[in-house]
């Protein structure tokens, strides 16, 4: 009977969208060591289409805050303010920079010891970033909320905030750790003894954060639709107040300006 329940709720869980993908990452979650890219708990060698899935998820999240009032929140008008072409790219790119440079530093000191390429340490960074993507889209579009209530993404607009916030902050710095760090160590410690390979992989996480930021394929402010962000922030700042009124177009003009500036 109760295997019959069992297999009765894992399949009306199947139909719902990303089911398999959601499955796999609960799995890696669990399991994330590293083995040959094919005998994980979740294969490492899915990475590369988990990454793409997580980036339309985060897609499909876009598309749903069009439907949501304003009302409710600024950001619920992401889609109109946000470039998501460029969100796109900037989800898939910034894991591949990083990733590469990951892995010339990882398996650079791991050939000494193995010559095999160790494409692994490149995978387990697509593989951690297909999981923490969907929680950096919340923490930045909290960051987007914070600029529009308040005019800074470090202060929160309430407890709430400041609470949901930290807590997403301390799960992305949790699961980076429990996904990417101790498994890449554990991993390089077959190598090396463990004094040198937390050396080394600290090394290759500060070199390969540094770099990867020096490269710019898409810019950032692209990701910004200039004139939708200072309409809403003016209908949200200016218009409801009676005193103090501001020209609309002089508002608009100044806050173009000062994207175009930074």
């Amino acid at each position: 009977m109760e295997s019959n329940l069992k297999k009765f709720s894992t399949n009306a869980l199947k139909i719902i969208p990303g089911y398999d993908f959601l499955s796999e990452m609960y799995i890696f979650i669990k399991h994330p060591e590293i083995y040959d890219g094919t005998h994980e708990y979740a294969p490492l060698v899915n990475s590369g289409a988990n990454l793409l899935k997580s980036t339309l998820i985060v897609g499909s999240l876009i598309a749903a805050f069009s439907f949501l009032s304003i009302k409710l929140a600024p950001i619920t008008s992401f889609k109109l303010i946000f470039n998501q072409l460029y969100w796109y790219i900037l989800l898939l790119i910034q894991p591949i920079k990083f990733g590469v440079f990951f892995w010339l530093c990882m398996s650079t000191a791991t050939r000494f010891k193995k010559n095999v390429c160790h494409s692994v340490y490149f995978f387990q960074v697509l593989q951690t970033y297909a999981v923490i993507n969907v929680i950096i889209f919340f923490l930045f579009c909290i960051a987007i909320n914070r600029i529009f209530l308040t005019g800074d993404f470090n202060r929160p607009s309430g407890n709430i905030d400041l609470m949901i916030g930290f807590i997403l902050a301390l799960l992305v710095l949790t699961l980076t750790f429990r996904l990417l760090i101790a498994p890449s160590f554990r991993y390089l410690s077959m190598y090396y003894k463990k004094p040198s390979s937390a050396i080394i992989l600290l090394l290759s996480i500060s070199i390969s954060y540094y770099s990867a930021n020096q490269i710019k394929l898409a810019d950032g402010k692209g990701m910004v639709n200039k004139k939708e962000f200072c309409e809403l922030s003016y209908d949200l700042k200016i218009k409801p107040s009676h005193i103090n009124k501001i020209d609309k177009n002089l508002y608009l003009n100044e806050c173009i300006n000062i994207f175009s500036q930074n």
